[in-house]
């Protein structure tokens, strides 16, 4: 899986025609299929393609999600990471940077929009149901489409050492953000801790710049987050002491990286004869 959007975009790569349309397509098919998974995610309310005008600007977000104390812009970013460079580590970094940081970039413009609309009863009042911006945490979620790494870890120190420090430099620390990539948001919605979604988001983006844990993707987070941090309050001290001491852990989880296939592999070999 982790090489399938590699081998899609060198197929399509090879015929001008699929090109053009994957091109022209591909990006608004994207966003279609994370609104459609940010709508499944339980939540006060969801806007989809929310549309304003903003000193004197116009401005769009592909997504409000409204929950009872926070609310999050979503922006999704499609684009061929591979194609053409196969071999470039550092031109993929630079190009998630950028998408990114237009992401964030976006993101932030909605936010400052709402949070102009000081009126006591209105639009974002509305939309909750019961609070207005002053009353809620805010941040973004960007989405991307492929397989790729955590490569915005929210570790000032680790994402520098990756060669992701642009992102840091460009995104204030109190700014909550996280990037996932529209693999992982559906691997997420389908676990029972679902409707926790908006308190995974708040710790996730809490630590501004000294997340102290670092995973391969967002599911390693996740796994984090709710088999061991939550459910252990000696084990989440221990967290909160790391972070303060800049400290960061490397965590592959059980939940999904499901071994036990090697135990199978094993008591077949010990059961043959040679």
């Amino acid at each position: 899986m982790t090489t399938a959007q590699y081998r899609i975009e060198e197929y399509v790569g090879q015929f001008k025609q699929v090109q053009e349309v994957e091109n022209l397509e591909k990006g608004g098919v994207v966003e279609e299929l994370a609104q459609e998974l940010l709508k499944q995610i339980p939540s006060r309310n969801f806007v989809k393609e929310f549309e304003y005008i903003h000193d004197p600007n116009p401005g769009e977000a592909d997504g409000l999600l409204f929950f009872e104390d926070s609310y999050w812009v979503a922006e999704v970013k499609s684009h061929p990471i591979f194609r053409k460079i196969p071999g470039s580590v550092e031109l993929i970094k630079s190009r998630f940077t950028h998408k990114v940081t237009r992401a964030a970039d976006q993101i932030q413009n909605t936010i400052d929009y709402l949070d102009s609309l000081d009126d006591e009863f209105g639009l974002v009042y509305n939309l909750t149901g019961n609070k207005n911006t002053s009353e809620m945490n805010t941040g973004g979620i960007v989405i991307l489409d492929g397989f790729l790494p955590t490569l915005y870890s929210g570790n000032a120190r680790a994402d520098q050492q990756l060669g992701m420090g642009d992102i840091h430099d460009h995104i204030p620390e109190h700014e909550r953000i996280v990037v996932i990539t529209l693999y992982d948001l559906y691997q997420l919605i389908q676990e029972d801790e679902t409707n926790l979604f908006n308190e995974f988001l708040l710790w996730r983006t809490g630590y501004e710049g000294n997340m102290p844990v670092w995973g391969f993707s967002e599911r390693e987070y996740w796994a984090f987050y709710f088999d061991n941090y939550r459910p252990n309050d000696e084990f989440r001290k221990g967290v909160e002491e790391a972070a303060k001491k800049d400290i960061i852990t490397v965590y592959i989880s059980k939940r999904f990286n499901d071994k036990s296939h090697l135990q199978d592999i094993k008591n077949r070999n010990s059961n043959e004869s040679w």
